[in-house]
């Protein structure tokens, strides 16, 4: 069911991780090997994303506000594995094994939007959403895992352009990881 548009004055935003030139080549050639019925359609290239915190409408304060916030945040770099392809109702998408740096990354993305006082609604497992028209598609098999390195969040705003009646997305702001902190994934726990 597609969004209702904004009231005036606001925008739909969400947090995202975007792929680096490598995981974008490697979808390319994974979809580009996959039979795909003539009449459906992908996710366009430069519109694939892992989404760390789904929208909400928001307007220039409270926008002003999480940009501000999410500042603070700090994550180390890690990798997230796509594993396999997945077809849920309409939905054609890439999962992503397990991730404890993914989850707590998304866990300080929301809250540092809440102390911001803009916060978001949903957090979603990792995925990679790679068609909206998949109803009846049996899903391709995934040849080999793909590694998403992540090494920055970005803030997107989501504009809905009605000439062709689909989403723009604008970078807002990008947060970048730092070498200096660990990602879950990468701690080692051991007794002697």
């Amino acid at each position: 069911m597609p969004l209702p548009l904004p009231a005036p004055g606001l925008r739909r935003l969400f947090v995202c991780l975007l792929p680096h030139e490598p995981a974008r080549h490697a979808i390319a050639r994974l979809r580009s090997e996959w039979h795909w019925p003539a009449h459906r359609w992908w996710t366009e290239s430069e519109r694939l994303h892992v989404t760390v915190a789904d929208p909400l409408y928001y307007d220039d304060a409270e926008l002003a506000r999480l940009r501000e916030g999410l500042r603070q945040l700090r994550f180390g770099p890690f990798t997230l594995r796509l594993q396999r392809a997945h077809v849920g109702g309409s939905h054609l998408v890439l999962q992503a094994a397990p991730s404890p740096a993914f989850k707590a990354l998304q866990a300080e993305v929301a809250d540092l939007a809440r102390r911001a006082h803009a916060p978001f609604w949903h957090r979603p497992g990792a995925h990679v959403t790679l068609s909206r028209d998949a109803l009846g598609v049996a899903p391709p098999r995934l040849p080999q895992a793909i590694d998403w390195p992540v090494s920055e969040v970005c803030l997107v705003w989501s504009q809905l352009t009605p000439e062709v009646g689909r989403r723009h997305y604008e970078v807002l702001a990008t947060y970048g990881a730092s070498d200096a902190l660990m990602a879950p994934a990468q701690l080692s726990f051991g007794f002697q």
